[in-house]
């Protein structure tokens, strides 16, 4: 199944507001996207603090539960039947041709190569505005399945362009 097809372009069209916030609302200097299985308990502003002004970072996302690597995501996507197999083999190979590897220590300061996404904070900038189009370009060529594609975006972002550590 690709995004082209009617499912495909449904789920499409749920992921811009999580992805495209900037784009909705071009003048909001942050956003805070909540998937609808959770409830906001706490202040925005108190998560706000706590993400990304203490830590003075621009971008926060729920890591998984579980996993840490991507690799291992799109084999627990296939076994879970969340895409078609061969969508999520032809994704990885290019992901892999591209130079995805294993999750490991060495990837440090990354904590894991696989977000839930279930919790986006982010402060609109043009760096991270252009991840989140890198990712949702990501997800609209390949896959739905976001997870599968925010390492593969991220890593072409990093690769570009020079962070202080």
């Amino acid at each position: 199944m690709r995004c082209g097809s009617a499912r495909g372009q449904l789920l499409l069209l749920f992921l811009v507001p999580k992805l495209l916030l900037h784009r909705l609302f071009p003048d909001v200097r942050y956003s805070l996207w909540i998937d609808g299985k959770l409830k906001l308990v706490k202040d925005p502003y108190q998560l706000l603090e706590r993400f990304l002004w203490r830590k003075n970072v621009r971008f926060a996302i729920s890591r998984h539960y579980r996993l840490f690597d991507v690799l291992e995501e799109a084999e627990a996507n296939k076994a879970g039947g969340k895409y078609d197999n061969a969508s999520i083999d032809n994704q990885i190979e290019f992901y892999k041709r591209e130079g995805l590897t294993h999750y490991s220590s060495a990837k440090f300061l990354i904590t894991s190569d696989v977000p839930e996404g279930c919790v986006i904070i982010g402060e609109h900038i043009p760096i991270t505005n252009l991840f989140t189009c890198l990712w949702f370009n990501e997800v609209d060529r390949s896959t739905s399945r976001d997870q599968l594609s925010f390492s593969a975006a991220r890593d072409k972002i990093r690769s570009r362009v020079l962070f202080d550590n």
